[in-house]
């Protein structure tokens, strides 16, 4: 059937189509039937076009999902496959519209475990691995695509939506606004030009509000977006009152050490970018005259008062989905750098980090699990799980048992595990939990092929791990299957 078809001919082949047995088993449509039509006996539904709308596709599956009696599952079969708009898929069918590619792979990681009631979704592997595919390779931050749904929810709401409008609406992860430009403030006035009527942003409080988006208010550490919620609130801050807050928020509690560490990442000296943003007085923090200065700008302060709403809600949000330790939501991701700062290292020294360092007794181990075909052979690391509570795992080449870079890992007060399963994953890391050694798993080895025949083998030092809690069953299996 087609648009040309007439009113008749179409009720006509709707009836068919529900008589049962004689009438039709399928009808083909051209861009009809895709809403308002209700048809409960249909239980396949065919595409044979490409969809590049997740409104669209729903819609589609839509003409399915009627319940009839005796209709207990609905087949949807995908006959062209618009494989590079596969991670429409999850969008549409667990209602998930943030484009948070982490948060996506997890929707489809835990089945139909987000679903209501008793629904269920099933996927063919083959299925499965080309939508992975499909988010690894996919542009979240395409500027038209950005401004679009910008747009919209400003439409929405009658004015400019800040970033926890964003979450409050169920929209687009604006974390990603952030990537883009790097705050979500020069986003905003990127779009807006000029029919922004908020006070204007000078370059110094435009770069303070990319520091604090970018490295302290991600909600990676909430910490210091505490500390600076009281702050922006005209509070000063000392440990115990901030103990006190994490602890009815959060159930969280701040050390010494940490309490030393947001100081220093709050006037960010973790990265090299030294602020006057906040001072020691009388055991307390309080504001310094850099903040002070730029706080006189009301946009900035909407900004900041934003950027920190936002960390907290997607902090908490992250935390009720997760268990933490020692400072980590297990199976949620991390970059290097986010690591080295909520381990309280001073500096950042992730350009560095490469697969693992050891600083003050603390060993973060970084495994790409699926390594690419084209690394070397000097690179080409047995790193995998045993079972779900034994992680086998190689250091660095030209490694030797009696080095003191293995003899620290050996001695690590703390080992961390964080996977991520391919390079077209990112950049970040999901932490799998902390690691301790296995007793008499530390061994010398040899790589098993040498660039060139004549050299002598290239040693290697190969480790056992037990896991502190054994893998949930959906991400072992995730991070194990090879696209």
């Amino acid at each position: 059937m087609s648009g040309s078809s007439s009113d008749e001919q179409r009720a006509q082949a709707i009836q068919a189509l529900e008589s049962d047995p004689q009438g039709l088993d399928y009808i083909l449509t051209v861009d009809i039937f895709n809403e308002g039509i209700d048809i409960p006996r249909v239980n396949q539904v065919i595409l044979l076009r490409p969809t590049e709308s997740a409104i669209v596709f729903v819609q589609q599956l839509g003409r399915g999902l009627r319940k009839i009696p005796g209709k207990e599952y609905l087949t949807v079969i995908d006959f062209i496959g618009n494989y590079q708009k596969n991670f429409l898929v999850p969008v549409a069918l667990y209602g998930d519209t943030t484009y948070n590619k982490d948060t996506l792979r997890k929707l489809l990681t835990t089945g139909s475990n987000t679903l209501p009631g008793t629904s269920t979704v099933n996927f063919d592997p083959v299925a499965k691995e080309r939508i992975y595919d499909a988010i690894d390779q996919a542009n979240m931050s395409k500027l038209s695509d950005l401004r679009d749904d910008y747009k919209r929810l400003r439409f929405q709401l009658g004015r400019v939506p800040m970033m926890v409008d964003f979450l409050e609406h169920g929209q687009r992860d604006p974390m990603l606004y952030v990537d883009y430009d790097r705050s979500y403030a020069n986003f905003v006035l990127r779009v807006e030009g000029e029919a922004w009527t908020g006070e204007r942003l000078d370059a110094f409080p435009k770069k303070l509000l990319e520091l604090f988006s970018q490295e302290i208010n991600n909600a990676k550490r909430v910490t210091e977006s505490v500390v600076l919620e009281a702050l922006l609130g005209g509070e000063v801050m000392d440990l115990a009152s901030l103990n006190q807050r994490m602890q009815a928020r959060f159930g969280l509690t701040c050390s010494h050490q940490e309490w030393v560490s947001v100081q220093n990442n709050l006037n960010f000296g973790f990265v090299n970018n030294l602020h006057r943003v906040v001072r020691e007085q009388g055991g307390a923090l309080v504001i310094d005259v850099d903040l002070e200065k730029a706080l006189e700008n009301s946009s900035f302060r909407a900004f900041l008062s934003d950027s920190v709403s936002y960390a907290l809600r997607t902090f908490t949000k992250d935390l009720a989905q997760g268990e933490m330790v020692g400072g980590f939501v297990r199976y949620r991701k991390y970059g290097r750098k986010d690591v080295c700062r909520i381990l309280h290292w001073e500096k950042d020294v992730s350009s560095t980090v490469y697969g693992y360092r050891t600083v003050q007794g603390q060993t973060p181990l970084f495994v790409t699990y699926h390594k690419a075909e084209d690394v070397t052979e000097s690179t080409k690391y047995k790193d995998a799980f045993v079972d779900p509570s034994t992680f086998a795992w190689q250091s660095r080449s030209n490694r030797r048992l009696e080095s003191s870079e293995i003899q620290e890992v050996i001695s690590s007060r703390r080992i961390l595990l964080f996977i991520k399963k391919e390079d077209a994953e990112g950049k970040d890391f999901y932490y799998m939990g902390d690691v301790m050694v296995i007793e008499g798993s530390v061994v010398q080895d040899f790589m098993p092929i040498q660039q060139n025949p004549e050299s002598p083998p290239t040693p290697v030092v190969n480790f056992r791990f037990s896991m502190d809690t054994p893998v949930d069953e959906a991400m072992f299996e995730y991070l194990r299957v090879k696209a």
